[in-house]
Parts: C-alpha cells; sequence; structure tokens
C-alpha cells in the first residue's frame, strides 16, 4: 500500500471554488468523497493502536465525524433561517464529547439579529456560547482560535418568566427591553448549547428554538452556490479536521502514564467557567488505576473516559463515567474511583469497556478550586487493602439495578 500524501488533505475544499459549477458539474461531490477516504489515514497511522477493536472503532469514528459535519455545516446550516441541530449524542461521537452533556448547535451571522426561546427545561446548568470558526480551519493571526468561545452566558445568569421559561436576544447591540442579551461579533459564524444533566432520572431538557429577527416567508430555494459552500465546509471538519483530533489523542498519550495535566481555567473552547484536565490511562486486566481528589465547591464535576478517537466509551449500559450526583464520596470527603476492565464490587467502578488504555478527563463547573488528584495502579486481588474500610460497595443485583437506571436516563435526555 502507498503511502497517503498527507499534505494534500488540505486541498479537497479549495477545490469547490467557485462552488456552484463545482456542485453542477460533480466536482464538489468527488471532492467529498475524496477527503472522506482520504481521511482514512489516521485509522492507519503507525502511531495509532492497531488491535481489531482499535480499528473498528477508528473507522466507525470516521462515520461518525462525517455525520457531524452533515448536520453542523450542510443541514443546519443556514444563518438567514436557523435551527438547532445536535451534534454529539450516544450515536455520533467525536471531540471528547461529554456524557453528561445534551449539545446542539445554530449557524448565525454576526451582523444579524436573534431571539432565542427556551421553555419546559429542568437541565443542571445550560451553558450558551458563541463561536468563530470550526474546528479543523487555520487560526489567522491575532484572530480567535477556531471553535473558539466569542461570548458565553449561561442558566445561572438568565432571568425567568415565572413558568421558568425565557427568551434571550442575540445581536451586536442590546435592545433597551431585552431582559436577557448574549452579544454577537463580526467573526461569530455559531452558537453552540450545552445543556448539563447531574440527575440523569429526573432533569428535563430545554425546548428551544431560534428565529432571526426581521425573517420574511420561507427560505429560499437551495442554490448550487449556497450548497458548495456548505459541503466546503463539511469537507474542512472531517478532513483536514481529523489531524487536530489525532494530534491532540497524540499529545495526551505522549503524557506521563496515569496522570492528569488540567489546563487553566478560560482556555477551554466550549465553556471559559469549566476546569478541564486530560491524561492516558494503562492497565492490564488484572489491574485498577484508583483516583483520588476532594471535591471543591463548584456547580458540577465529572470524571470520565475516552478512546483514542475522542469518543466516549458507552454510557447507556455501562457505568463509564461519574459525576458529583452520582458518586459516592468517603466519609473523609474524597472521591475514590475505581478504574478497571473488571467490576470490583465499588460503587464507584469507572468501566474501560475493554480497553486497556484511553484518555482520563476530570471536569469541574465554576470550581472555587482545582483539586490536587492522585493516581496509583494497583492489582485488583489488592483493592480492598487500598481502599478505606468504609468505601461504598454494591452487589451485582444493586450494579443491574443502577445500569437500569442509567440506562434509562439516557434514553430520557435523547429519546423522549
Amino acid at each position: 500500500m502507498s503511502k497517503p500524501d498527507v499534505a494534500s488533505a488540505a486541498d479537497f475544499a479549495a477545490r469547490l471554488r467557485p462552488p456552484g459549477p463545482a456542485v453542477e458539474n460533480g466536482e464538489a461531490w468527488q471532492a467529498f468523497v475524496d477527503a472522506i477516504a482520504d481521511a482514512g489515514r489516521v485509522v492507519t497511522a503507525a502511531h495509532v493502536p492497531c488491535s481489531p477493536v482499535d480499528r473498528a472503532e477508528g473507522y466507525r469514528y470516521l462515520t461518525r465525524l462525517v455525520n457531524a459535519a452533515l448536520t453542523m455545516f450542510v443541514e443546519f446550516a443556514d444563518p438567514d433561517y436557523p435551527e438547532f441541530g445536535r451534534l454529539m449524542d450516544t450515536s455520533v461521537k467525536w471531540g471528547l464529547d461529554n456524557i453528561d452533556c445534551l449539545y446542539s448547535k445554530v449557524s448565525l451571522r454576526g451582523h444579524h439579529d436573534y431571539l432565542i426561546r427556551g421553555s419546559g427545561g429542568t437541565a443542571h446548568y445550560l451553558g450558551l456560547t458563541a463561536t468563530a470558526g470550526k474546528f479543523g480551519d487555520k487560526i489567522p493571526e491575532g484572530k480567535v482560535a477556531p471553535g473558539g468561545v466569542v461570548a458565553s452566558m449561561n442558566s445561572l445568569e438568565l432571568e425567568l418568566e415565572d413558568d421558568g421559561s425565557f427568551e434571550i436576544t442575540v445581536s451586536a447591540e442590546r435592545p433597551d427591553n431585552a431582559r436577557n442579551w448574549l452579544k454577537l461579533t463580526p467573526e461569530v459564524s455559531g452558537l453552540g448549547v450545552r445543556q448539563f444533566f447531574y440527575d440523569w432520572a429526573n432533569e428535563l431538557p430545554w425546548h428551544l428554538t431560534i428565529e432571526r429577527l426581521g425573517a420574511d416567508g420561507p427560505p429560499p430555494p437551495l442554490t448550487p452556490e449556497d450548497f458548495g459552500r456548505r459541503l466546503r465546509n463539511a469537507i474542512s471538519f472531517i478532513n483536514p479536521g481529523c489531524d487536530l483530533w489525532d494530534s491532540l489523542a497524540r499529545a495526551y498519550r505522549a503524557q506521563p502514564t496515569n496522570e492528569v495535566i488540567m489546563i487553566e481555567k478560560g482556555r477551554s473552547v466550549t465553556d471559559p467557567l469549566q476546569d478541564y484536565g486530560f491524561g492516558w490511562f494503562r492497565i492490564e486486566p488484572d489491574e485498577a488505576l484508583l483516583v483520588e481528589f476532594t471535591p471543591p465547591p463548584c456547580h458540577y464535576w465529572s470524571f470520565q473516559l475516552y478512546n483514542w478517537w475522542g469518543e466516549s466509551f458507552d454510557y447507556t449500559y455501562r457505568q463509564s463515567s461519574l459525576n458529583g450526583q452520582q458518586a459516592s464520596i468517603d466519609s473523609d470527603g474524597v472521591f475514590r474511583g475505581v478504574i478497571s476492565m473488571a467490576d470490583p464490587g465499588v460503587a464507584n467502578w469507572i468501566d474501560t469497556a475493554g480497553h486497556t488504555e484511553g484518555m482520563l478527563t476530570p471536569r469541574f463547573l465554576l470550581a472555587d478550586s482545582v483539586p490536587g488528584q492522585g493516581y496509583r495502579v494497583v492489582k485488583l486481588g489488592e483493592l480492598d487493602a487500598a481502599l478505606p474500610a468504609d468505601t461504598a460497595r454494591v452487589t451485582p443485583a444493586e450494579r443491574a439495578q443502577v445500569l437500569r437506571a442509567r440506562r434509562d436516563g439516557v434514553w430520557r435526555r435523547f429519546r423522549d
């Protein structure tokens, strides 16, 4: 097999110019197909884990990346007649998706005015971020990073009506009568929404709508020029966008194993109020990685795992994450999570879903401080001695009940 020309990955979108004729003569479609085919190189690269499971997950990941690209940049990509599209869920995972979140995104123009309405929600936290560009774009000197936050607001800042509903004006200038306002700037191209769920059994998603103020009549028919622009954006999100996520996985795997490095608050491209940590775990089937920290005063915290492709492990049927509502805290105030392939009968088990390595990510939202964390590998047979005597345990029947509740909570969030 000949080595792919990696340097050509950034050229697919350029082949769509001018977009109209390129669509009409089939060049745009061929560029899209070629970009997807070339993206397969990230699955077979020499530095990538190459077990049969890793390969299968890698090609599935590419289908999910394509799905996300089409959702965001083709189907829900009209800033003049915007609609919220779901960009991550249980079947579309990429970019280190947060298991506790419901994600949606809408296209905007920085010079338009919009009105968002929300109702019926009880999610623990609702975050809205106006963003510039997309992952995979090059960063112009002195500009906001692609996908980076330009402006943000959250549900803790919202003024609500008596029934819990709200309206948010999204515009460059604040109208006199706007109770809630999110500022737009010329570089803004989208709005990301994340709804955090702490109590999966009882919290409900917000129903959100958006309209451009002053829009008249239905959207005009799709033109080759418009579709060409949309397809060009989808292409660059897929390829060379896939290189961005590959470089992040390489960087995390190069860190010291079974440790986490926290990044500074404000550097996040999703929420400037959230602290993230990233690390790489590696254990044998007869081992467990014990993580310990004292949760700080904060609005939300969680701990979860990812595969090489930045996809969350199955969280519908497995306990592959824990948040501050779900976790059991020991009598000394410490959270002790046990990361392993086999169920050790500990309440705070975090299931690796058959993986012996992958990413670690703690999150702390609106935290007073970021806690120090300890990580150590122990043999499963020595786990009881490594844990306090009062550490919460579960029976197989109790575990099954927890997993059923977890499954029902996921279905409630995404399918009800």
